[in-house]
């Protein structure tokens, strides 16, 4: 069994680690900080020992690292495993982005129900059941307010339902997620937003990083 880490600590992109399972395409950890792809986010890439990982699921019951050749690594062998940081803290940036998207959405045109989402480290995207005329300049411009005065962003597992996580951030209501994010609303930097009409199931809203 795997212990999942990388909600004790989503800034740590290089940690040691043990093999306990190695398949034909495959590395499975006793401990991880790399996130497997669930929730609309991508899973993460970067380095296991001398094996190139391509992507992470959970699978089987198991986070299984994907690697680009049969692993080199075996059962027991102690490992150095290196994320893909670059692509790790653009998701991460990404990831609250999309939260923020929808906070601004809902604070201009009212709650709609969220019908799709997906966070990977090039841009993110949320679908909303919204068939009205949609004020991107008026949503762009709350977002932007939100990342210049530096918001404090929190994670947490809920105390009822072990495995359930919330996300919030400070002075607004908490969105339930169990992904990976920043700390404070500044480290989104420069960002863009566009829309795309989904015709009769809604609207798009795109999120990408300048």
């Amino acid at each position: 069994m795997t212990k999942i880490r990388f909600h004790e600590d989503p800034y740590c992109w290089q940690f040691e680690a043990e093999v306990i399972k190695a398949g034909d395409n495959f590395i499975v950890l006793n401990e991880t900080y790399f996130y497997p792809e669930g929730g609309g986010q991508a899973g993460d890439q970067g380095q296991i020992g001398p094996d190139k990982v391509l992507d992470t699921k959970e699978m089987e019951g198991e986070v299984r690292h994907f690697t680009e050749f049969t692993p080199s690594v075996s059962v027991e062998q102690k490992v150095k495993c290196v994320l893909d940081w670059n692509a790790r803290f653009n998701t991460m940036r990404l990831h609250s982005l999309a939260h923020m998207i929808y906070l601004a959405f809902s604070a201009v045109a009212g709650k709609s129900k969220v019908i799709g989402s997906a966070v990977t480290k090039e841009k993110c995207r949320v679908d909303l059941a919204y068939f009205s005329e949609t004020n991107l300049e008026s949503i762009t411009e709350i977002v932007r307010k939100m990342v210049q005065e530096g918001l404090a962003i929190k994670t947490w597992e809920d105390n009822k339902k072990p495995g359930f996580r919330w996300w919030q951030i400070e002075g607004y209501l908490p969105i339930p997620c169990g992904g990976t994010h920043i700390r404070n609303t500044t480290e989104i930097g420069q960002f863009a937003l566009s829309l795309k009409s989904l015709g009769k199931q809604g609207v798009r809203l795109y999120g990408t990083l300048d």
